[in-house]
Order: structure tokens, then C-alpha cells, then sequence
């Protein structure tokens, strides 16, 4: 006949319900990005999987990570989906603290994307932008999560940068500022193999400083090290697309020259003995000016010759220029041509 209840106002029950679900959800998304990323030790593969893990998780159509250099220059280190549908580095200036949002038109479709400054103690390393192709704005929580993640992708770009600097302090001689010796002969041993491929000459200079002992006894270190730098500078400025400088050790130095038969190598060695004539200023009064020595050792893709074949070449016609007074640089005696048929059989054999 009727009915007869008691009610209870369960909003305020069914929100705080609701907070807490989106807060457990958010909390393991959030574990599981910074484990996956964490599992990868390489700090270029973090990146990457940093990039793949956001994107998933937020269901986006595309994550960038940008780096800053120390000049403040933005470039992109990692990126997963359409980047076309990422605003490019230009719009991302002026993001500084907190999470922005971005809207931008690369095509007939409207964008929606959110960026997220990384530092590293303190200081902005990156940016992370995540877009997605339709109109609804990022949720507070899906805004938390990223400045939750960023902090951790702060520490990865950091762990690139190092990186870097590492591989760059591993392979240029910290003096002068070219190649040193590993990275020099590794160079061009694998330019050698392409000019081979290509049936193309090249040559090798083979490069000693004259009197360089007497200018460091007499005027000391810091005039030797300022001479050494200077030499470095000579031979990296007369230097083509291609072209390698690297400094062998003590006084030497070995320029790669990537394109050119006999007559250009000798062309551009005697441009060289002129611009080292300046070095004379190191020694001042002493009995004999600095100067320079090369041997050109002019590299032939039939001869199957080994990097080291064509640095002792060079170097035996350095010698021969020194010997001389007359000449600053000296070609070496051409390598030993292989037959083709022949050639894998002396490969095997050495």
C-alpha cells in the first residue's frame, strides 16, 4: 500500500571514492613508468622507452623528449608515435615550471598537447610534450602524473648528457681539441673501407713538429702546449668536408684527407708548410724555428692496406722529410696492390 525508507547523501562518499581510485591508478602507472624506465641501463634506450612508456600510458598519439644544451638551444633525444602531431621546439620556449598546456594546427586537425619542463638540480634539462588528437583537456590527475615523471626523466636526460661528455673526452685529445689517436685511426680506418668500396683515393698526412723539444726546454710547457694548439688549428682550418685531424702523440699529428689523388695531396701539403710557417714565433731566438715535417702517404683501394700499413708509411716519408733541409714534405713509396682475387686470401692469411 506504500512505502516508508531513510535516505543518506552519498555524493560527497562516492567523490572521495572516485578521488582515491584515480590516485591508485595514477600511483601505478606512475610505478610502472619509472620501473621500466629505470630497468634500462643505457641512457639512450631510457629515453626511448620513456617516450613509448608516456605515450601508452596516457594513450596519446605521440611523446618527444627534448634536451637543452648548456647555450639553451631545444633539441629532440627521444620520441615514440606520429611526431608530426608534436609541436616542434619553437612553441616550447617559454615553458619554465608546471605543466602547460599546447594547442596547435599542423594539419585540418586541432591538437592538444601538454609539456612538462625536466631539470636536474635545479636547473631545466628538457622538455616532455605529449599530445593527443582530440578536444578534451588533460585531467589534474593525468597533469600530476607528468610532473611526477618528469622529475624522474630529469635524471635520465642528466645521465645522457654525461654520457656524451664521456665519449667526447674518450675520443678528443683534451689539449689541442681533435681526434686523438683511437678515435683518429678508428676514423679512418672506417673511411678507408668506404673509399675502398667506392674504388676512390684519398691520403694520409703524416705530421712531427721540427725543434718542438727545444721550444718546450727553453720557453717551458705552457709555450709548448700554446704550439701545439696552434699546429692543431693550422691543420683543422685547412681541412675539407670529410677530412680528419687527430694528434698521434707528443709533437705528431696525422691529417686524413678524404678526397684527392697525388697532385692534390701535394698541392695541399705545400698549403700546409706555408701556414705552419707562423709556428716560427714559439721559438723567438732560439738557433732553429719550429716548423713542420709531412709525409704523405697517398692511399690506393686496390692494395688491401691496413690503417697501420698506411700510418708507417707516412711516417717513414715524415722521416725522409725531415732528413732534408731542402723540403718540408716527402711521398711515400706507393702500398702493394692485391689482386682481387687474391685479396680475401691475404687477409686470412695475416
Amino acid at each position: 500500500m506504500g512505502a516508508r525508507g531513510v535516505c543518506r547523501d552519498v555524493t560527497e562518499a562516492r567523490q572521495r571514492d572516485d578521488a582515491l581510485a584515480k590516485i591508485r591508478v595514477r600511483e601505478a602507472m606512475f610505478a610502472t613508468m619509472v620501473r621500466t624506465i629505470r630497468d634500462e641501463a643505457d641512457p639512450d634506450r631510457m629515453l626511448n622507452t620513456a617516450a613509448r612508456v608516456l605515450a601508452e600510458g596516457f594513450s596519446a598519439v605521440a611523446c618527444v623528449i627534448y634536451r637543452v644544451d648548456p647555450e639553451g638551444s631545444i633539441r629532440e633525444s627521444a620520441s615514440f608515435g606520429n611526431t608530426c602531431e608534436i609541436p616542434g621546439p619553437e612553441l616550447l620556449g617559454e615553458i619554465e615550471d608546471g605543466v602547460s598546456d599546447i594547442e596547435f594546427t599542423p594539419g585540418q586537425e586541432e591538437i592538444r598537447a601538454m609539456a612538462c619542463a625536466t631539470r636536474y638540480q635545479g636547473r631545466r634539462n628538457g622538455i616532455i610534450v605529449i599530445s593527443r588528437s582530440d578536444r578534451r583537456r588533460w585531467a589534474t590527475d593525468e597533469r600530476a602524473l607528468l610532473a611526477g615523471v618528469a622529475e624522474r626523466i630529469g635524471i635520465a636526460v642528466r645521465q645522457v648528457d654525461v654520457k656524451e661528455e664521456l665519449l667526447v673526452l674518450s675520443r678528443v685529445d683534451s689539449l689541442t681539441g681533435v681526434n686523438n689517436r683511437r678515435a683518429f685511426v678508428e676514423a679512418v680506418e672506417h673511411n678507408m673501407a668506404e673509399r675502398a668500396k667506392a674504388g676512390a683515393l684519398a691520403a694520409l698526412f703524416y705530421v712531427d713538429l721540427n725543434n718542438f723539444k727545444a721550444v718546450n726546454d727553453t720557453h717551458g710547457h705552457h709555450r709548448g702546449d700554446a704550439a701545439l694548439r696552434a699546429a692543431a688549428n693550422i691543420m683543422a682550418s685547412g681541412t675539407d668536408s670529410g677530412d680528419l685531424v687527430g694528434r698521434i702523440g707528443g709533437d705528431e699529428f696525422a691529417l686524413w684527407l678524404n678526397e684527392g689523388g697525388e697532385s692534390e695531396a701535394l698541392k695541399r701539403a705545400a698549403c700546409l708548410s706555408e701556414s705552419a710557417q707562423c709556428l716560427a714565433g714559439f721559438s723567438e731566438d732560439l738557433p732553429a724555428p719550429l716548423g713542420i715535417s709531412i709525409g704523405i702517404a697517398l692511399f690506393d683501394p686496390e692494395s688491401n692496406e691496413g690503417v697501420d700499413e698506411l700510418l708507417a708509411r707516412a711516417d717513414h716519408a715524415m722521416y725522409a722529410a725531415k732528413r732534408d733541409p731542402d723540403r718540408d714534405f716527402a711521398l711515400a713509396a706507393p702500398a702493394e696492390t692485391v689482386a682481387p682475387q687474391n685479396a680475401e686470401q691475404l687477409k686470412a692469411e695475416r
